[in-house]
């Protein structure tokens, strides 16, 4: 399972997102060190829920 990078940024950009403020959207709140590796590496269903909660989109978007 690979998560799609590109519609990650794309969602940040259309939210007017950095790093930062994407890390301040997730449940808990993570840093921006935290947030590059999660989007990157992201590997588990449960990863990939709390990107698709914060950005507001469907879990499946996410998914290659």
């Amino acid at each position: 399972m690979k998560v799609n990078t590109a519609k990650i940024e794309q969602e940040m950009k259309r939210n007017g997102w950095s790093l930062k403020d994407f890390g301040k959207a997730m449940r808990p709140q993570r840093s921006k060190q935290a947030m590059w590796y999660l989007i990157r590496h992201a590997k588990g269903m449960r990863s990939i829920q709390a990107i698709a909660t914060a950005l507001k989109i469907d879990p499946k978007d996410l998914l290659r």
